[in-house]
Order: structure tokens, then C-alpha cells, then sequence
């Protein structure tokens, strides 16, 4: 029993690896990044643009995750684990 949430966890992550792999280079070509304001530090400026929206992966993932477990767990009758969810 213990086994699933651990399970669904090391999915969530490997999918959120995967999928920052592609997001990210997509982000950049965009120019979606982070600008910084001439009022803080000069060194705070070599921060100008870095890619923003990277939350978006995880985000992903677990609805990517929850589409594939959640028939599962349906099918082998684990409903207790997450009752709300089916």
C-alpha cells in the first residue's frame, strides 16, 4: 500500500525532468524570461532573462500522472487511496 504513493511520486518527478528538458529551450526561444529594474543591485541584473513559468512542468506531470493512475486504481479497486479523486 505504501508502495503507491512512492510510486506516483518518482513518476510525477521523472516527468517533471522530462518535461522541463523540453519546456525550457521552448521558454527561451520565446523570450518569455525574468527582466530586472535598474533600482536593485548591479549583480542582480545578470539574472535578466532567465526563463519564467517553469512551474508549469510540475503542474503537467501531475495531471499527466493522475490520467494514467487514477483508471488504474480504479481497476485493481485501490478507491480508499484517494476516494475523492474517482
Amino acid at each position: 500500500m505504501i508502495l503507491f504513493p512512492i510510486t506516483v511520486s518518482a513518476v510525477v518527478f521523472v516527468l517533471t525532468v522530462m518535461l522541463l528538458q523540453i519546456i525550457i529551450p521552448i521558454l527561451v526561444k520565446k523570450h518569455v524570461g525574468q527582466t530586472i529594474l535598474e533600482i536593485g543591485p548591479n549583480w542582480h541584473k545578470s539574472k535578466e532573462g532567465t526563463p519564467t513559468m517553469g512551474g508549469i512542468a510540475p503542474l503537467l506531470a501531475i495531471l499527466i500522472a493522475s490520467i494514467i493512475f487514477l483508471p488504474w486504481m480504479k481497476i485493481s479497486g485501490n478507491e480508499k487511496i484517494a476516494p475523492f479523486l474517482i
